[in-house]
C-alpha cells in the first residue's frame, strides 16, 4: 500500500502535497501535477479542506481534453467525484461531478468522455460485496486505516494543526486531534469541516448536523446521524472503511467525502466519555455468503475494519435492514468484552435514533474465535473482544 499507511510518517508532506497538487491544477500548472500524481496517485480524487473542486473539475474547467484523457487513465481516478456546496462563475456548482460541470460549460467533448468513464466504475453493489473481516496478520499494522490518514492529511489544518510527534503511533495522534477538538474554540471549525465533505456524500446528515448548537449537541448527533436507517450513511462509511483490505487500495471520491465524518465518529467512540464502555456480552446478527461465513472458524484471530454495530439484547441484535451484509446464511455472534481493551463496545443508547440498546466497535478490533456450533439453521459464533487493533501500536 506504500505511502497508504497507520503511521503517521509522512503527514506533513502529504497534506503538502494534496494542498499543492489542486492548486496547481487551479492554476493549469499540468506538470505540477502530474509530478505529484506519480508518487502520490491516491490523491487524484481528493478536495482538501481550503477547496471546493477537485482536479478533475479545474481539468474540465480549463477545456483541456487531452488533460482529461490522461487523468481518466489513472487506476486511482474516479469521476463521480462532486464538487463541495459552492457557487461559480456559471452559478450553482455545488455536489457537481466533472460531467455535470462539462455539462454546464457545454462541453460536450468532455462530457461524453466522463460519462464513458463513469460506466466503467465499481458500482456500489459491487463495492459492498467484501469481506466482513480481515485475517490479523503481520502487515495489517502497516496497511490499516489508510483512509484516516489521508484524512489527516487533506484536513492537517483544521484537525491538527500542532506539531505531530512522529514517534506516536495513530492511535497517539488521534488522542491528541481528541484533545484539539474538544474545546469551545475549535469544534465548530471542525464541524463545518465535516459538513463540508460530508455534503458530497449524505445531504441529508449534513443537515443534522449543521443545525447543531452546542459542541454536546455535535457530538450526539455525530453518533445519531450513523444509526439513522433512512441516510444510509451506516452503509457508506463501513464500505468505505471495509474497501481498506484490497491489495490495491486507493479511496474513492465517496470514500474520501465520508473521512472527517469517520475520524469524528471513530475519536468521539474512543475518547467521549459519555459513551461508556461495554464489559459485558453482546451480540450481533449477520447474513452472510456461504464462503464468508466459513471464514469465522474457532482459533481464527481477525479485525473487523469496520464500526461494528451489536446489542446487550439478542432479541434486538438485528442489522438494519436496507444495510445488511448480503448473502442467505444467518450468523450470530456472541461477543465477550470482559477482557480489559480499548476496544471495547461504547453504549450509545442516548444518542441513537432507535432503542435497540446498541454498542458500537470501534473500527478496527481484533477478536479471537472461541467456539463454533450449528444452532437449528443459524451458525453461532463466539468471539473474544482483544486488546489489540488497527493503529494500536
Amino acid at each position: 500500500m506504500g505511502v497508504i499507511s497507520s503511521t503517521t510518517n509522512g503527514i506533513d508532506e502529504e497534506s503538502t502535497k494534496v494542498k499543492a497538487v489542486v492548486y496547481a491544477a487551479r492554476q493549469g500548472n499540468w506538470d505540477s501535477v502530474f509530478s505529484i500524481l506519480k508518487t502520490y496517485p491516491h490523491l487524484v480524487n481528493a478536495i482538501p479542506e481550503d477547496r471546493r473542486w477537485g482536479v478533475l473539475h479545474q481539468a474540465v474547467w480549463w477545456n483541456k481534453q487531452d488533460i482529461l484523457k490522461k487523468l481518466l487513465c489513472m487506476p486511482a481516478c474516479d469521476s463521480r467525484v462532486q464538487t463541495k456546496e459552492t457557487t461559480s462563475e456559471i452559478g450553482e456548482t455545488s455536489a457537481c461531478t466533472p460531467q455535470e460541470v462539462a455539462q454546464k460549460y457545454k462541453y460536450t467533448d468532455m462530457e461524453k468522455l466522463l460519462e464513458q468513464h463513469s460506466i466503467k466504475l465499481t458500482t456500489e453493489e459491487e463495492l459492498e460485496d467484501l469481506p466482513t473481516f480481515h485475517y490479523q496478520n503481520s502487515d495489517v499494522q502497516l496497511k490499516g486505516l489508510g483512509l484516516l490518514r489521508i484524512t489527516l492529511a487533506s484536513y492537517r489544518q483544521t484537525l491538527c494543526p500542532f506539531t505531530i510527534n512522529k514517534h506516536k503511533s495513530l492511535a497517539g495522534v488521534m488522542e491528541d486531534i481528541f484533545r484539539h477538538i474538544d474545546t469551545e474554540e475549535n469544534w465548530t471549525t471542525v464541524k463545518t469541516k465535516i459538513c463540508d465533505s460530508l455534503y458530497t456524500v449524505c445531504k441529508p446528515a449534513v443537515t443534522v448536523l449543521k443545525a447543531t448548537k452546542t459542541k454536546q449537541e455535535f457530538y450526539s448527533k455525530i453518533v445519531n446521524v450513523y444509526t439513522n436507517e433512512g441516510t444510509q450513511l451506516y452503509m457508506y462509511l463501513n464500505t468505505a472503511l471495509r474497501r481498506q483490505e484490497e491489495k490495491a487500495y486507493t479511496p474513492t471520491a465517496k470514500d474520501l467525502g465520508l473521512g472527517p465524518y469517520i475520524l469524528m465518529f471513530h475519536l468521539l467512540l474512543m475518547h467521549w466519555k459519555k459513551l461508556v464502555p461495554e464489559r459485558g456480552i453482546t451480540y450481533r446478527r449477520m447474513l452472510v455468503k456461504d464462503s464468508d461465513c466459513r471464514r469465522y472458524q474457532k482459533g481464527t484471530q481477525f479485525i473487523w475494519m469496520s464500526f461494528v454495530s451489536s446489542s446487550v439484547d439478542l432479541a434486538k441484535a438485528e442489522p438494519f435492514p436496507t444495510c445488511a451484509a448480503t448473502g442467505e446464511h444467518k450468523m450470530t455472534f456472541i461477543i465477550d468484552n470482559r477482557n480489559p481493551s480499548r476496544w471495547r463496545p461504547r453504549n450509545i443508547e442516548n444518542h441513537a435514533q432507535y432503542v435497540e440498546r446498541e454498542r458500537v466497535y470501534p473500527a478496527g478490533g481484533e477478536f479471537l474465535v472461541t467456539d463454533r456450533t450449528e444452532n437449528d439453521g443459524t451458525t453461532e459464533i463466539r468471539l473474544k473482544l482483544l486488546d489489540r487493533g488497527l493503529a494500536s501500536s
